[in-house]
């Protein structure tokens, strides 16, 4: 992590677009980035197959790849620090269509 990030757990923002068209932006933790996709921690549940963007930050490269959520289920927060209870849910959002440089 970085000098100026000093949570336990990275956040990431999330560009979702429900199925009324518009978009939210969600603020987000980051539990798992692989080639593929990430997994994430958040407040509400998020519905399988919802399209959706994650934003990288800087120090991984300050990309927003487009993805799509795969699954939900809800999580113990046992396991996040204080500051991070509220996020009861973790999700799956697959990455879809990556460009070559986005892939590298």
């Amino acid at each position: 992590m970085t000098g100026r990030e000093r949570r336990r757990v990275m956040r990431l923002d999330v560009l979702r677009q429900p199925r009324d068209g518009e978009c939210e932006l969600r603020s987000v933790h980051l539990l798992d980035l692989s080639p593929l996709g990430v997994r994430v921690a958040h407040q509400e549940p998020w519905r399988a197959g919802v399209v959706c963007s994650v934003g990288l930050p800087p120090s991984l490269g300050a990309l927003r790849l487009p993805g799509r959520v795969v699954w939900t289920r809800r999580r113990g927060t046992a396991r996040l620090p204080e500051e991070d209870q509220e996020a009861s849910y973790e999700s799956g959002v697959e990455f879809t269509r990556l460009t070559a440089e986005q892939q590298a």
